[in-house]
């Protein structure tokens, strides 16, 4: 499934980006998503889970949706706090923490 995620729905949903057809790019990776959120018990799973979140927290982003921004962000910074001892942290973009979360 991660092959899967790789070669189909991270540049699918790439390309449904870069022509403004967001819904289509959060359903696909949110598709994607639920997939590793499946296998939370493997950490390549974990880790792309976090790159997906990150490419999804852009795509809201560029929609000015303050909401899921702010749910992005919290999900992104739990999973590094959970997994950062064994390798997997993100790093989220400042410009879009500063604007979107306060802890």
């Amino acid at each position: 499934a991660l092959e899967l995620i790789d070669i189909f729905y991270i540049p699918a949903a790439s390309c449904c980006f870069s022509l403004c057809e967001y819904k289509t790019a959060v359903s696909l990776l949110s598709e994607a998503a639920d997939i590793c959120r499946a296998h939370m018990n493997i950490l390549q799973y974990v880790d792309k889970l976090a790159e997906l979140l990150r490419c999804l927290l852009d795509v809201y982003f560029e929609n000015d949706d303050h909401e899921k921004c702010t749910e992005l962000i919290s999900e992104i910074n739990e999973i590094n706090e959970k997994y950062s001892s064994q390798g997997i942290y993100r790093e989220i973009n400042p410009v879009i923490t500063e604007m979107y979360y306060s802890e």
